[in-house]
Parts: structure tokens; C-alpha cells; sequence
């Protein structure tokens, strides 16, 4: 098991929080125990642990592309990278609206929200994409 110092070392070195580097360091020591400890599967072993590490920086930079504007809804605070990203891909389609979305949200993760929150944030999103 690894001391708790141990590992926010590692997790300052490479600049990620402490729970990802958890998760990657079990995930490698995984790997190293399920496959016999040479230079390829140690090698294998740091690979998956720095994707998972790479992943978790990417969704925090995202997520900090994305504001929330002092909007409560769990659907806009969670999902808000989804939710531009379904408008962009959508908007110059005939058949589009914002219902779409939130029929998109209540399919994949059984969220209840009103189109008129979803244009809300798409509304100032779209105005802060303008002004920045």
C-alpha cells in the first residue's frame, strides 16, 4: 500500500490531484501484478497510468472552457462540455432545438431539465464566446 505522502508526491510531480494518481497507480500496479515484471510490462504499466492522468487534466481543462454562469441545474454544472458540444454539432440542422438536448440528457443519464434552462446557458454561453 502507498503512504499517503508518497502519493501526493507523485501526484504534485505530475501535476494532477491526488485521487487520479491514486487511480493510476493502482491501475499500473495492476498490470505489473497480472503480467510477469519486465521492462515491457512496467513500461505498459507507466503508459496506462500517464493516459489516465493526461485524461483527467484534459476533462479539468475542459470543464474550465466551459463556465457554469452561477447556473444551478446538476444537467448544466455536469454536462455542460456535452451540452455546447450537441449545439454546435446540431445548429444548422432544420430539426433542431433544444429539446433534442434534453431528450439527449434524459436517454444517456436520466436527467429531467427544461429546454428553457438548456437556451439559458446556451444563450450566455454564446454571448460570453461574443464578449471574450
Amino acid at each position: 500500500m502507498f503512504k499517503k505522502n508518497d502519493v501526493k508526491a507523485i501526484a504534485k510531480i505530475l501535476e494532477c490531484d491526488v485521487d487520479t494518481a491514486k487511480k493510476a497507480l493502482y491501475t499500473a500496479n495492476s498490470i505489473i501484478k497480472k503480467n510477469s515484471v519486465n521492462t515491457y510490462s512496467t513500461a505498459r504499466a507507466f503508459k496506462v497510468m500517464l493516459d489516465i492522468i493526461n485524461k483527467s487534466k484534459a476533462a479539468k481543462k475542459r470543464k474550465s472552457e466551459y463556465p457554469t454562469f452561477n447556473m444551478k441545474h446538476k444537467a448544466i454544472l455536469l454536462y455542460r462540455y456535452e451540452i455546447i458540444q450537441l449545439f454546435r454539432d446540431n445548429e444548422n440542422d432544420e430539426k433542431f432545438g433544444y429539446g433534442l438536448i434534453v431528450k439527449h440528457l434524459k436517454y444517456k443519464y436520466n436527467l429531467t431539465v427544461s429546454r428553457s434552462t438548456i437556451k439559458n446557458y446556451i444563450d450566455k454561453y454564446i454571448e460570453y464566446t461574443i464578449e471574450g
